[in-house]
């Protein structure tokens, strides 16, 4: 593993990884908050917040800053990861380094740090490009950032920017998903906007980002049935039927107010999207 090889990883696969940056280091030298099993090449974190559970990753870097413009990496394959309530341990395999490098971390990576030590973990998303155009644009995001005292010279204004930018775009796919089901829950016709969610049919965290800001990948449920849909227990068929996860005990159902057809007819776009969640998502 070269610093090139690390520099190529980040720059050509960022979508599907995360960087951690750490300045504190264990009794043993290593990274704090880090288990290294160096014969077997991986590494188990202790608790970390749950910032990364919408993401599907395949590998993960960690920096530790070792003097102003040096540090020491190490690289590996993503593994998985063991959810503990609202945090969780990652899994790493095939681990190589240390490796070091003469270079900050903000350099190597191209981002600044959420936070010192002990770090937190920071996956590099990109900004959101599939918005449809007109949607919002860099005049709302800098009226934003001046409302909340960033400028240009802050530190760290890039990623504060996708934040704002995702943000306004799930409010766009939220207005966007009510105006095709009349501003009603699907199933219920409840118009109480302030307990309706705009939920993906396909998730968030899918690869294909052109799929996030389609209208077409949404559904607007109550709340209760968003839970539902979104953890798959509950589907729907080309026709609108409602399907039921086995999961589900038939006593709750009338509890749950399931099974319940939805209130129109699914264009083509939302029965392909449909048809991945049955097949993919679907319990």
């Amino acid at each position: 593993m070269s610093i090139e090889s690390i520099r190529n990883k980040i720059n050509s696969k960022r979508k599907t990884g995360a960087c951690i940056y750490i300045t504190k280091v264990d009794e043993n030298g290593n990274p704090s908050n880090l288990k290294f099993d160096k014969l077997n090449h991986t590494i188990s974190s202790g608790d970390w917040p749950n910032h990364l559970k919408d993401f599907n990753l395949n590998w993960m870097l960690i920096y530790q800053k070792t003097s102003k413009n040096s540090g020491q990496v190490w690289y590996g394959n993503f593994k998985y990861r063991t959810e503990k309530n609202e945090r969780y341990v990652f899994h790493l395999t095939e681990v190589k380094g240390p490796e070091t490098v003469n270079e900050s971390f903000r350099t190597l990576v191209g981002q600044t740090w959420p936070q010192k030590s002990p770090g937190r973990l920071k996956i590099n998303v990109t900004e959101v490009k599939s918005r449809p155009k007109n949607a919002f644009d860099d005049s709302t995001v800098n009226d934003i950032l001046k409302i909340v005292g960033t400028t240009d010279s802050d530190e760290g204004i890039t990623e504060t920017k996708r934040e704002v930018e995702a943000r306004l775009g799930q409010g766009y796919f939220r207005s966007e998903v009510l105006k095709l089901w009349n501003n009603k829950c699907a199933v219920t016709e409840c118009e109480q906007l302030e307990v309706l969610r705009a939920s993906h049919i396909v998730p968030w965290r899918d690869p294909d980002s052109s799929l996030r800001l389609n209208p077409n990948n949404g559904i607007p449920l109550i709340a209760t049935l968003d839970a539902l849909f979104d953890r798959g227990l509950i589907t729907f068929l080309n026709n609108g039927n409602m399907k039921v996860s086995k999961k589900i005990q038939k006593s709750q159902h009338e509890i749950l107010g399931i099974p319940v057809k939805l209130k129109q007819s699914l264009n083509q776009e939302q029965k392909k999207f449909l048809k991945r969640h049955r097949n993919e998502f679907f319990e």
